[in-house]
C-alpha cells in the first residue's frame, strides 16, 4: 500500500505539500513533492489552557482541496499545482474549521460560533447558506442532513434536517465533552472533560438511557480514532469484526483496542501497543497508520509494529491526510490529523501550536 499512497503534509512552517510513495527514501519524497500553498493554518489554535483543533485543508481529490489560510480566509483549490497559490477560488471568510462533503459543498464553522451548510458557486463571499446552529464548538457531519454538534457548553447532540431554524431538532447525548467521533447516526465514542473515553451506542434523546447504556474504554485519553472494520479493512486483533480504535494516551503512548468493549481494565489486558512518543497520528485502516512524533516527524507504519516496520515520510511535520480512493475518501469520514475535538492541558508539541486569542471554538 505504501507504493501508491499519496499524502497531503503541512509544515510548521505553514506551508502545503503533495508526497508520493513509497516512502523508504526521505531525500527522494523531499525531492519529487509538489508544494499546494503557503501559510496554511496551523493544526490548532490555543486559547489560555485549552488547545483547540483545526481543519487547514481537506482534499477532495489529488487534484481538488480545500485550504484554510492563516488569515481565516477558506479557498477551494485545483490543479495543476505549478505555483503558490494555485487556480482557486474563495468559499468564505472568518472560517474557524470546516468540513467539506464534496467539491461543491461543505460545513463551516465561522470564528462567531455560527455553524453554516454552504454551497457552490463558490465566489462571492459568503456564497448560499444556511445556519445549523450557533454557539458551536465542534461537529462532525455524517452527510448533509446529519450532525453532530458539540456545543461551547461541553453538551453533545445529533442534530438532523430540515435546517434553517436554530437549534434545528435535535437529541442530547453527553455532557461534559471534550472530543468526539461518530461512527454512524447510533454510534459515537466519546470522550470527557474527565479524559475517560466511553463507547455510547444510542438510543439518543434520554440521557438516562444514553448513560446506562454507555461503556467506558479507556482513561487518561489524549486522542483517538475509531474505525469498522466491516467496511475500513485492516488486520484486527482478534479476528472478530468488532470495531477497533487506536487510543492516544496522555503518556503519549499509541495503542490499538478491539471492540467488544468490557471496561478499562479489559482494555489494557487486550491492546496492543502502536508506537510511543507520538502526538498526532491518522490512520488509513488497522494496518496503514500515519504518526507525527514528539519531534514532528512523520511516519507511515503497517503491523507488526515497531522500530523496524515503518518508513519516514517527512520531517517538521503539523498535519496530513492520506488519499485513499475516490469512492473511500468521503464515506471514512477521514480528515487531517483532525478530530472533533478539544485538549485541555494536553502535552502536544509547542513547535506546532499558532497562538490565537480570538478563536475558541473549533470542529473538526
Amino acid at each position: 500500500m505504501a507504493n501508491q499512497i499519496q499524502a497531503f503534509v503541512l509544515g510548521s512552517d505553514g506551508n502545503l505539500w503533495l508526497e508520493t510513495g513509497p516512502f523508504n527514501n526521505l531525500s527522494q519524497t523531499l525531492a519529487t513533492r509538489q508544494q499546494i500553498d503557503a501559510n496554511v493554518t496551523n493544526l490548532y489554535s490555543q486559547v489560555g489552557e485549552n488547545r483547540v483543533w483545526r481543519t487547514g485543508f481537506q482534499a477532495i481529490n489529488a487534484g481538488e482541496i480545500y485550504v484554510l489560510g492563516t488569515d481565516d480566509n477558506l479557498w477551494l483549490e485545483h490543479a495543476p499545482f505549478n505555483s503558490v497559490p494555485p487556480s482557486r477560488v474563495q468559499v468564505d471568510g472568518s472560517v474557524q474549521t470546516f468540513q467539506a462533503i464534496d467539491i461543491g459543498t461543505v460545513f463551516v464553522l465561522g470564528n462567531d460560533g455560527n455553524l453554516w451548510l454552504e454551497r457552490a458557486p463558490f465566489g462571492t463571499v459568503p456564497p448560499a447558506r444556511t445556519q445549523i446552529d450557533g454557539s458551536v464548538l465542534a461537529f462532525q457531519a455524517l452527510d448533509t442532513e446529519t450532525v453532530f454538534v458539540l456545543g461551547t457548553d461541553g453538551n453533545l447532540w445529533l442534530e438532523t434536517a430540515p435546517f434553517g431554524n436554530v437549534p434545528p431538532f435535535r437529541q442530547q447525548i453527553d455532557a461534559n465533552v471534550s472530543q468526539f467521533w461518530a461512527v454512524d447516526q447510533g454510534t459515537v465514542y466519546v470522550l470527557g472533560n474527565d479524559l475517560n473515553l466511553w463507547y455510547e451506542p444510542g438510543p439518543f434523546g434520554d440521557m438516562n438511557i444514553s448513560l446506562s447504556n454507555r461503556t467506558q474504554i479507556d482513561a487518561n485519553v489524549n486522542d483517538f480514532q475509531p474505525l469498522r472494520v466491516s467496511t475500513d479493512g485492516g488486520s484486527t486483533i482478534s479476528g472478530s469484526n468488532a470495531d477497533v480504535i487506536f487510543i492516544l494516551g496522555h503518556d503519549s503512548n499509541l495503542w490499538l483496542v478491539q471492540g467488544p468493549y468490557g471496561g478499562v481494565s479489559h482494555t489494557m489486558q487486550t491492546r496492543q501497543f502502536v508506537d510511543g512518543n507520538v502526538i498526532s497520528f491518522g490512520a488509513v485502516d488497522t494496518s496503514n497508520v500515519f504518526v507525527i512524533d514528539g519531534n514532528l516527524n512523520l511516519w507511515y507504519e503497517t503491523p507488526p509494529y515497531g522500530a523496524q516496520h515503518r518508513q519516514q515520510v517527512d520531517g517538521n511535520t503539523v498535519a496530513c491526510q492520506p488519499l485513499f480512493p475516490p469512492e473511500q475518501l468521503f464515506a471514512r469520514q477521514h480528515h487531517p490529523f483532525a478530530r472533533a475535538k478539544k485538549f485541555v492541558g494536553s502535552k502536544m508539541s509547542q513547535a506546532s501550536h499558532k497562538t490565537s486569542p480570538t478563536k475558541a471554538k473549533e470542529r473538526a
